[in-house]
C-alpha cells in the first residue's frame, strides 16, 4: 500500500475540483465543514452573491434582508 504522508502530499499538488472528485466531497459536504469560514467571510460573500444576482438578473433583494442562522450548524 502506498505510504499515507507520501499519498497526502501528492493530493496537495492536485487541483481543488479533482480532489474533490477524487475525495467524492459534494458542495453541501464542503459548507458544512466550513461553516466558520462562511461566518467570517459573510460580508463578502454576501457582496459576492449580490453581484452574481444582479449579472443574472436574478432577484436578489428575495435574499438580502433574511437572516439565517449559520450557529445552528455547529
Amino acid at each position: 500500500m502506498y505510504p499515507l504522508d507520501l499519498l497526502i502530499e501528492y493530493l496537495k499538488t492536485l487541483d481543488e475540483v479533482q480532489l474533490c472528485e477524487l475525495l467524492d466531497i459534494a458542495a453541501e459536504d464542503l459548507v458544512e465543514r466550513f461553516a466558520d469560514k462562511i461566518r467570517e467571510r459573510r460580508a463578502y460573500l454576501t457582496k459576492e452573491l449580490e453581484l452574481i444576482n444582479e449579472v443574472t438578473d436574478a432577484r436578489a433583494e428575495d435574499f438580502v434582508d433574511e437572516e439565517y442562522d449559520y450557529d445552528e450548524w455547529n
